[in-house]
Protein backbone atom coordinates (compact mmCIF):
# COMPACT_ATOMS: atom_id res chain seq x y z
CA UNK A 1 0.00 0.00 0.00
CA UNK A 2 1.24 3.47 -0.83
CA UNK A 3 0.72 6.40 1.61
CA UNK A 4 1.95 9.68 0.18
CA UNK A 5 5.43 8.99 -1.17
CA UNK A 6 5.93 5.94 1.05
CA UNK A 7 5.25 2.31 0.32
CA UNK A 8 3.92 0.44 3.37
CA UNK A 9 4.44 -3.30 3.12
CA UNK A 10 4.08 -4.36 6.72
CA UNK A 11 0.54 -5.39 7.70
CA UNK A 12 1.30 -4.83 11.41
CA UNK A 13 2.46 -1.29 10.66
CA UNK A 14 -0.77 -0.65 8.71
CA UNK A 15 -2.88 -1.83 11.64
CA UNK A 16 -0.88 0.36 14.03
CA UNK A 17 -1.27 3.42 11.81
CA UNK A 18 -5.01 2.73 11.52
CA UNK A 19 -5.31 2.58 15.31
CA UNK A 20 -3.34 5.81 15.71
CA UNK A 21 -5.56 7.51 13.14
CA UNK A 22 -8.68 6.28 14.97
CA UNK A 23 -7.39 7.56 18.33
CA UNK A 24 -6.49 10.97 16.86
CA UNK A 25 -9.91 11.17 15.18
CA UNK A 26 -11.63 10.31 18.48
CA UNK A 27 -9.61 12.98 20.35
CA UNK A 28 -10.46 15.59 17.72
CA UNK A 29 -14.14 14.64 17.90
CA UNK A 30 -14.07 14.84 21.71
CA UNK A 31 -12.53 18.31 21.60
CA UNK A 32 -15.23 19.50 19.23
CA UNK A 33 -17.91 18.04 21.48
CA UNK A 34 -16.40 19.72 24.56
CA UNK A 35 -16.21 23.01 22.69
CA UNK A 36 -19.86 22.68 21.67
CA UNK A 37 -20.83 22.39 25.35
CA UNK A 38 -20.68 26.15 25.80
CA UNK A 39 -23.32 28.81 25.49
CA UNK A 40 -22.77 32.53 25.11
CA UNK A 41 -25.33 35.25 25.64
CA UNK A 42 -25.66 38.95 26.33
CA UNK A 43 -27.71 39.47 29.49
CA UNK A 44 -30.25 42.24 29.46
CA UNK A 45 -32.31 43.90 32.15
CA UNK A 46 -35.47 45.84 31.25
CA UNK A 47 -34.39 45.86 27.60
CA UNK A 48 -30.92 47.28 28.29
CA UNK A 49 -27.53 45.57 28.04
CA UNK A 50 -24.56 46.12 30.31
CA UNK A 51 -22.09 47.96 28.10
CA UNK A 52 -18.32 47.57 28.32
CA UNK A 53 -15.87 50.47 28.11
CA UNK A 54 -15.55 50.05 24.33
CA UNK A 55 -19.33 50.39 23.88
CA UNK A 56 -20.06 46.73 23.14
CA UNK A 57 -22.45 44.63 25.24
CA UNK A 58 -21.08 42.21 27.82
CA UNK A 59 -21.03 38.61 26.55
CA UNK A 60 -21.07 35.76 29.06
CA UNK A 61 -19.76 32.33 28.06
CA UNK A 62 -21.18 29.50 30.16
CA UNK A 63 -19.66 26.01 30.17
CA UNK A 64 -21.95 23.03 30.75
CA UNK A 65 -19.27 21.27 32.80
CA UNK A 66 -18.83 24.16 35.26
CA UNK A 67 -19.85 23.24 38.81
CA UNK A 68 -20.57 25.04 42.05
CA UNK A 69 -17.29 25.69 43.86
CA UNK A 70 -16.37 25.73 47.53
CA UNK A 71 -15.52 29.06 49.12
CA UNK A 72 -11.81 28.12 49.13
CA UNK A 73 -11.95 27.27 45.41
CA UNK A 74 -13.32 30.78 44.74
CA UNK A 75 -10.47 32.35 46.75
CA UNK A 76 -7.86 30.18 45.00
CA UNK A 77 -9.30 31.10 41.60
CA UNK A 78 -9.27 34.83 42.37
CA UNK A 79 -5.65 34.66 43.53
CA UNK A 80 -4.56 33.13 40.21
CA UNK A 81 -6.91 35.05 37.90
CA UNK A 82 -5.30 38.21 36.51
CA UNK A 83 -8.46 40.19 35.70
CA UNK A 84 -7.75 42.72 38.46
CA UNK A 85 -4.39 43.52 36.82
CA UNK A 86 -5.90 44.25 33.38
CA UNK A 87 -5.55 47.58 31.58
CA UNK A 88 -7.19 50.07 33.95
CA UNK A 89 -7.67 52.79 31.34
CA UNK A 90 -9.62 50.68 28.86
CA UNK A 91 -11.42 48.38 31.30
CA UNK A 92 -14.39 49.20 33.50
CA UNK A 93 -16.41 47.14 35.98
CA UNK A 94 -18.45 45.53 33.18
CA UNK A 95 -15.29 44.39 31.35
CA UNK A 96 -13.86 42.93 34.55
CA UNK A 97 -17.07 41.16 35.59
CA UNK A 98 -17.33 39.63 32.11
CA UNK A 99 -13.70 38.48 32.17
CA UNK A 100 -13.89 36.97 35.67
CA UNK A 101 -17.09 35.15 34.69
CA UNK A 102 -15.68 33.76 31.46
CA UNK A 103 -12.33 32.80 33.05
CA UNK A 104 -14.05 31.02 35.95
CA UNK A 105 -16.41 29.11 33.66
CA UNK A 106 -13.48 28.09 31.43
CA UNK A 107 -11.80 26.70 34.59
CA UNK A 108 -14.93 24.66 35.41
CA UNK A 109 -16.20 27.03 38.12
CA UNK A 110 -19.81 28.19 37.87
CA UNK A 111 -19.96 31.97 38.11
CA UNK A 112 -22.53 34.73 37.69
CA UNK A 113 -22.52 38.46 37.07
CA UNK A 114 -24.45 40.94 39.20
CA UNK A 115 -25.86 44.32 38.21
CA UNK A 116 -25.80 46.42 41.40
CA UNK A 117 -27.96 49.55 41.33
CA UNK A 118 -27.41 52.33 43.85
CA UNK A 119 -29.82 55.11 42.97
CA UNK A 120 -32.00 56.50 40.23
CA UNK A 121 -31.82 59.99 38.86
CA UNK A 122 -34.09 61.66 36.35
CA UNK A 123 -32.85 63.93 33.56
CA UNK A 124 -35.83 65.25 31.60
CA UNK A 125 -38.09 62.26 31.00
CA UNK A 126 -35.26 59.70 31.15
CA UNK A 127 -34.46 57.74 34.31
CA UNK A 128 -30.80 56.77 34.71
CA UNK A 129 -29.45 54.27 37.20
CA UNK A 130 -26.18 54.62 39.02
CA UNK A 131 -24.72 51.15 39.11
CA UNK A 132 -21.83 48.75 39.22
CA UNK A 133 -21.03 45.26 37.97
CA UNK A 134 -19.47 42.47 40.05
CA UNK A 135 -19.50 38.65 40.22
CA UNK A 136 -21.25 36.02 42.29
CA UNK A 137 -20.42 32.39 43.03
CA UNK A 138 -23.00 30.01 44.52
CA UNK A 139 -20.65 28.06 46.78
CA UNK A 140 -21.56 24.66 48.17
CA UNK A 141 -20.39 25.58 51.69
CA UNK A 142 -21.24 29.30 52.12
CA UNK A 143 -24.02 30.01 49.63
CA UNK A 144 -23.79 33.17 47.52
CA UNK A 145 -20.36 34.82 47.62
CA UNK A 146 -20.01 38.15 45.81
CA UNK A 147 -16.62 39.23 44.46
CA UNK A 148 -15.29 42.45 42.94
CA UNK A 149 -12.09 42.61 40.88
CA UNK A 150 -12.40 46.26 39.87
CA UNK A 151 -9.78 47.56 42.30
CA UNK A 152 -8.11 44.31 43.36
CA UNK A 153 -9.44 40.96 44.60
CA UNK A 154 -12.30 41.58 47.03
CA UNK A 155 -15.24 39.85 48.63
CA UNK A 156 -18.19 42.24 48.27
CA UNK A 157 -21.11 42.84 50.62
CA UNK A 158 -24.07 43.12 48.26
CA UNK A 159 -27.29 43.37 50.24
CA UNK A 160 -30.23 45.54 49.27
CA UNK A 161 -30.55 48.39 51.77
CA UNK A 162 -26.94 47.96 53.00
CA UNK A 163 -23.72 49.80 52.08
CA UNK A 164 -21.65 48.26 49.30
CA UNK A 165 -18.42 47.33 51.07
CA UNK A 166 -15.38 45.29 50.11
CA UNK A 167 -13.12 42.97 52.10
CA UNK A 168 -9.70 41.95 50.76
CA UNK A 169 -9.13 38.24 50.14
CA UNK A 170 -5.50 38.72 51.25
CA UNK A 171 -5.86 40.45 54.63
CA UNK A 172 -8.33 42.22 56.97
CA UNK A 173 -8.57 45.38 54.87
CA UNK A 174 -12.00 46.71 54.04
CA UNK A 175 -12.84 49.41 51.55
CA UNK A 176 -15.61 51.23 49.76
CA UNK A 177 -15.80 51.28 46.00
CA UNK A 178 -14.41 54.53 44.65
CA UNK A 179 -17.33 56.80 43.87
CA UNK A 180 -19.80 54.82 45.99
CA UNK A 181 -18.57 55.48 49.53
CA UNK A 182 -21.46 55.18 52.01
CA UNK A 183 -23.84 54.35 49.16
CA UNK A 184 -26.56 51.81 49.88
CA UNK A 185 -27.53 49.11 47.41
CA UNK A 186 -31.04 49.75 46.05
CA UNK A 187 -31.47 46.74 43.77
CA UNK A 188 -29.55 43.81 42.28
CA UNK A 189 -29.97 41.52 39.30
CA UNK A 190 -27.98 38.28 38.93
CA UNK A 191 -27.18 36.60 35.62
CA UNK A 192 -25.85 33.02 35.44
Amino acid sequence: MKVGNYEIKDELLMKTLSKIFFVLFYIALSCCTAYAATESYQPEYNGAYSMKADGTPMTLINHDDATQPTYQEVIDFLKTDQTDAADKENYDCVDRAEQVHNNAEACGIECGVVDVFFKKCKVGNTVYRSGHECNVFNTVDRGLVYTDCTQGDWIACVEEGEKYTLMSIYDDKTASLTGYRNTKVKETMRFW
